[in-house]
């Protein structure tokens, strides 16, 4: 493999339930990493009164990212995981890719359900990551 190629395999989300000193536990049995952006529009925002345009920042999107994880029934960490999702409990998020590469971001757990399969396929859930702030990024010297 080329040296300067990045991979999502090998990469790990942890979360934290301690918004101030986090404690990070790795959410075990995650189905692919969910798309982490910031993309910042700008709107209008000129009056009769302005001699130049002015504009204002608008929300950045996309706000909301949707994970899906294996079901481990056995595992603590991600029962407390299920049960903070349950309780729509804020908690950081913490994403260190494969090649070293980090990020952290506050997001509020919501939409947890458990989605249908067949009888024989594995057990998944899924719960969506809504994005409370800005993302922090800490690239890996090379």
């Amino acid at each position: 493999m080329n040296d300067k190629t990045s991979i999502i395999g090998g990469s790990e989300l942890s979360y934290s339930l301690d918004l101030e000193t986090p404690a990070w536990v790795v959410l075990n049995g995650l189905e692919e990493v969910p798309e982490f952006r910031t993309s910042k529009g700008e709107r209008k925002t000129t009056t009769i009164n302005d001699t130049v345009h002015q504009f204002e920042d608008e929300m950045d999107t996309p706000q909301e990212q949707d994970i899906t994880c294996q079901y481990h029934k056995a595992d603590a960490d991600q029962l407390a995981f299920r049960a903070a999702a349950r309780n729509k409990t804020p908690v950081l998020i913490k994403c260190v890719y494969a090649d070293g590469d980090e990020l952290q971001v506050p997001v509020k757990l919501k939409n947890y359900g458990i989605p249908s399969g067949a009888p024989e396929s594995t057990k998944y859930f899924v719960c969506t990551l809504r994005r409370t702030d800005d993302i922090t990024h800490d690239e890996a010297a090379s």
